[in-house]
């Protein structure tokens, strides 16, 4: 009973919507005229002949779907196979038309008096009733469309516009058509071969030098009616032939059933997905199957992996990139890729643009005789930025890629010419940077931020990388501490640094007082990219390593010290750093391998600090390597930053590199190498521990709080003050070891240095935090000018106020810093020459072409200057050359107390005994400082203290001024011989005797010594006696005649 009731209510749908139909397109009595254009639309109406809109033909006979959402709107005449059809005016199925979703006319079809009339174009969506929700109007006709008719006494055009989707079309006529594909009664015969499976893109091979692509049909080959048209597509389009500019489409006649391209036609189109798309069609119809593709082959250059994660502690990663087909060499030629890419970095998420540093920033392709493609490998790390700016994702671009110049390209080669890498995502996770700092006593903050203590005087090691650690560029500082600094107590501050990375070795040593004066000797070797600078004020050193390590030495000549001394550490050293600093997981590990981080005591009573120092004379003060390892050349390890302006100097971007207090840094020249204070403690020594450990109140009743607040009143009067305050990192360590200082030494005196503490620690802070940043004109994050160029040198000594970077000085001072008294005149101290010797330089030992001062007030200034006068030896005594006269030449600024002077060759370098010059300096060009003297002298004939005094030593002579050696003989065949003349040539027989094979005793390079040319210079085919008697030649037939004549031979 119930299948009864449903039974009759689907007939009683179906009755009610046959009726709905009949009423929606009963014939309307009158029809409006056409709103658009008619005339002549007979003739010039597009003709639309698909018979498969016929009414007849259900979409389910076919995989073919029409849609008309691309048809511009227009007149139109339908036709099919060549006999026109109409528009159908009753309600139309859906899946009929060879669409979805039919499109019917509604209205009445015009006669030919009536022209063109307005109807409706309605659109069947089915029969549901949700549809109506959906989309409104009626059943039948959910949407309408304005179309309009015409008749044209014969058949009708339409003017029709665009469907509004897929797969809805206008329908047109009611004749019976077969499925597509299919002719003939009852259609039983294919209008076209049928192909049933897609066909075959095999991966490409080289045939004679070419690389070919086959595309593979899988149909009958027995079959030779059958014909293929074989369309060559990237990315769904057709490729364009770069000759004849038209498609690549191949005809297979004959049972061909493969097709192929030459890769090189793919010029342009690399990047893209490669496909061919078949048609099939039999002569003479002529009539194409509808397309058929392949699967696709990427031809471009792929990235693997295509994304990377690094972390700014880690190890450079790898990222490939390689063709995904293969390369071909022309016959009889080897393999060549002369293609390259370059990289242009490209920040998606911030304004900082230095995040991610890569190898070099072009790469050229190499051949992969494994996998016979092109490959080029990219190193990738996070770059050590030593700032907190979080983690990031970046996209490394590429430039479209360029061929190698003036080289023969195969066609392959240029096929590569311009294309575009897809861009590679690295995401780089932030780690925290470490700071180790010395001030005073010296106090030291540790990474951990943890105080240590070291009272102790003698050298040793403050901060080291560990041996183990292989992926970094080794770091080591030795810090040398004396007791200069404190007159009347027992204690110990630093007055010597000596830091070494990789090759690079850099000193700066105010332990080597000369004459009583407080000066600071430097020394560098610097092959591995390190840069030394001093600011104008000369006091402050800044020490910057490849690995974006950064040391800064403040010199304080008030207390002969060097506070503070602070170390900027990369973040990859994690897991590395050892020595006072500690490490950054907060261990103080000593050299035995003991954990004091639990004993607080260990650490404020220097008991762990002591386990650290170095006996002499194990320390780079006492001896500094001489040797270069190529691993730790910068251009071994070279990483750049492809951003925008190319920097490749490194994986580290230090922000601070290139800051110094003022608007400019000077770079250090000179490579001298200090030298060592002759009473130097050979032993440790502890005074802290020699006495009991003061207490608060001290003896003069400062009390701690007292203490606290004078320090952080001191705090207060640094100029950076106002933009840390007490946020600065390690605040409470600095009011810790201030604190220290005043209980140590029951004063006030050291106030004043942490000052200089207190800026050093605020740069440090804001360089490191991105939240302190501007933007700045090239629209990236930069730090500002109040932390950079508007700091001044020394806090203008504390006499001056500063005002963007240069110091207003009070009333009475001048100069950079304001350090120096209006008035004052420079007083010379001392000179030295390059071999250190105060007031000498041997031509034996160094080339004696600059002169090394130290003097009282002077100033970095352009007014700077050196008086040199040439000096003569005259009646033995040294007096002014009156010929050659003086000159003025620049003085050279490397710190507070010392000035370089270039000097030119003097007369001993090109034979004299003894020369030199008398030198006074200047700061303003008119007034001009006492003189001092620089002998310059040739340490083979000569003995010369810095009074002047020179003296002709034994075994040598002064023969016209010149210095002569014990045999050395002129042309006239005399010859040296102090025991009858110092002063004059000695006639002896002997020499003639063997001179037919010796033409001199010295000046030619030795056999057995290749680097030394002291032997004797040898002629008429003579041959060198070698160490047997290095400055006699003999007869090559006779070489026991070597060693004859010791008298003369064996100076």
């Amino acid at each position: 009973m119930e299948r009864l009731r449903v039974t009759f209510k689907k007939s009683l749908n179906d009755l009610l919507f046959s009726l709905v139909c009949v009423l929606i397109t009963a014939p309307i009595a009158s029809a409006a005229p056409c709103p658009f254009p008619s005339q002549n639309v007979c003739q010039s109406a597009k003709v639309l002949d698909e018979p498969h809109r016929s009414t007849k033909f259900t979409a389910s006979n076919t995989s073919r779907l029409l849609c008309d959402s691309g048809m511009p709107g227009g007149w139109y005449r339908f036709k099919s196979n060549g006999t026109d059809v109409a528009m159908p005016t009753t309600c139309i199925e859906t899946d009929h038309c060879g669409t979805i979703t039919p499109i019917w006319f509604k209205g009445i079809l015009p006669s030919t008096q009536q022209g063109a009339v307005e109807g409706k174009g309605c659109i069947n969506r089915g029969k549901e009733d949700y549809l109506l929700f959906a989309y409104g109007g009626t059943k039948c006709c959910h949407e309408e469309l304005q179309i309009c008719a015409k008749n044209c006494n014969g058949y009708y055009v339409y003017r029709l516009t665009r469907s509004p989707g897929c797969s809805i079309s206008y329908c047109a006529g009611d004749q019976t058509v077969c499925a597509y594909g299919k002719i003939g009664q009852n259609c039983a015969f294919d209008l076209y071969p049928k192909m049933t499976s897609q066909p075959v893109l095999e991966t490409p091979k080289c045939e004679n030098g070419n690389l070919q692509f086959r595309c593979l049909i899988p149909f009958d080959s027995q079959d030779n009616k059958a014909n293929f048209n074989v369309t060559w597509m990237v990315d769904g389009k057709p490729i364009i032939d770069f000759r004849t500019h038209q498609p690549i489409i191949q005809t297979l006649t004959n049972g061909q059933r493969i097709a192929t391209l030459n890769a090189y036609k793919l010029a342009r189109n690399m990047g893209k997905r490669l496909q061919c798309s078949v048609r099939s069609y039999y002569l003479p119809m002529n009539v194409n199957s509808g397309a058929i593709a392949s699967h696709g082959i990427f031809t471009g250059i792929i990235a693997e992996p295509p994304s990377i994660t690094t972390s700014e502690n880690g190890t450079p990663q790898e990222i490939t990139l390689k063709t995904s087909i293969p390369h071909c060499a022309p016959i009889g030629s080897e393999p060549s890729c002369d293609f390259a890419v370059e990289i242009k970095g490209r920040d998606n998420f911030t304004n900082f643009t230095n995040d991610i540093s890569t190898a070099g920033c072009s790469y050229p392709f190499i051949y992969n005789p494994i996998n016979h493609k092109c490959e080029a490998k990219i190193k990738i790390v996070a770059t050590r930025d030593f700032v907190k700016d979080g983690d990031k994702t970046h996209t490394l671009s590429f430039n479209p890629i360029e061929t190698a110049e003036n080289k023969h390209h195969s066609l392959q080669n240029i096929m590569w010419m311009k294309h575009q890498i897809s861009p590679i995502q690295v995401h780089t996770i932030d780690k925290k940077k470490g700071v180790c700092s010395a001030v005073a006593d010296p106090h030291i903050t540790s990474i951990a931020g943890k105080s240590v203590q070291s009272y102790n005087i003698g050298v040793s090691e403050l901060y080291r990388t560990k041996a183990s650690c292989t992926s970094i560029r080794p770091l080591k500082i030795h810090i040398q501490s004396n007791k200069a600094c404190y007159a009347h107590r027992k204690g110990a501050c630093i007055c010597g640094i000596v830091a070494q990375e990789g090759n690079d070795i850099v000193e700066v040593n105010g332990c080597t007082h000369r004459k009583n004066v407080y000066y600071v000797s430097k020394y560098k070797r610097l092959v591995d990219g390190t840069t030394f600078h001093t600011d104008t004020g000369g006091k402050k050193f800044y020490i910057n390593f490849p690995s974006g390590a950064r040391l800064t030495v403040t010199s304080n000549d008030k207390y002969q010290m060097f506070s503070p001394v602070t170390l900027d550490i990369p973040s990859d050293h994690k897991g590395c750093a050892e020595g006072q600093c500690g490490s950054f997981d907060g261990k103080y590990i000593d050299r035995n391998g003991n954990n004091w981080a639990n004993s607080t005591s260990a650490l404020n009573n220097g008991i762990f600090s002591k386990s650290w120092f170095i006996p002499s004379p194990q320390s780079l003060f006492d001896k500094k390597p001489s040797s270069i390892n190529p691993k730790y050349r910068i251009d071994q390890h070279e990483f750049c930053q492809c951003i925008q302006n190319t920097s490749c100097t490194g994986l580290a971007n230090n922000p601070l590199k290139h800051v110094f207090n003022g608007k400019k840094g000077i770079p250090i020249t000179n490579k001298k190498n200090p030298r060592r204070r002759r009473s130097e403690p050979a032993k440790i020594t502890n005074y802290l521990r020699k006495r009991s450990l003061p207490t608060w109140p001290t003896a003069t009743g400062k009390t701690l709080s007292y203490a606290t607040e004078l320090c952080k009143n001191s705090f207060q009067k640094a100029s950076l003050y106002p933009y840390c305050k007490v946020n600065v990192d390690g605040y409470s360590a600095m009011i810790e070891s201030c604190t220290e200082d005043i209980r140590i030494t029951d004063s006030l005196n050291f106030l004043d240095n942490y000052v200089s503490v207190y800026n050093d620690a605020c740069q440090i802070t804001i360089a490191g935090d991105t939240k302190y940043y501007v933007v700045g004109t090239n629209g990236h994050l930069v730090l500002p000018d109040y932390v950079t160029s508007h700091v001044c040198p020394n806090e203008c000594s504390m006499r001056g106020r500063c005002h963007q970077g240069q110091c207003l000085c009070n009333s009475g001072y001048h100069g950079p810093d304001c350090a120096v008294k209006v008035g004052s005149v420079p007083f010379i101290h001392f000179i030295y020459g390059d071999d250190n010797v105060d007031g000498l330089c041997d031509i034996r030992q160094e080339n004696c072409l600059t002169s090394f001062i130290v003097a009282d007030n002077i100033m970095f200034s352009s007014s700077l200057l050196c008086r040199v006068q040439y000096l003569t030896m005259e009646n033995k005594t040294l007096t002014d050359d009156k010929i050659k006269g003086h000159f003025m030449v620049e003085g050279i600024f490397t710190s507070f107390n010392e000035l370089e002077c270039s000097l030119p060759l003097s007369d001993v370098s090109k034979g004299a005994l003894v020369g030199g010059f008398r030198i006074s300096i200047t700061t303003d060009g008119l007034h001009y400082s006492n003189e001092d003297t620089l002998i310059i002298y040739d340490s083979l004939c000569q003995e010369c203290n810095a009074g002047g005094d020179c003296k002709l030593k034994p075994n040598t002579c002064d023969i016209d001024g010149q210095c002569r050696q014990k045999g050395e003989q002129n042309s006239e065949h005399q010859i040296c011989e102090p025991s009858v003349s110092q002063l004059n040539w000695t006639t002896d027989q002997r020499v003639n005797e063997i001179d037919h094979f010796t033409a001199t005793l010295t000046g030619c390079m030795c056999v057995d010594d290749p680097g030394s040319f002291t032997c004797a210079c040898c002629q008429n085919a003579g041959c060198p006696c070698a160490s047997l008697s290095p400055h006699q030649c003999v007869d090559c037939r006779h070489q026991d005649e070597c060693g004859k004549y010791p008298e003369i031979f064996n100076i």
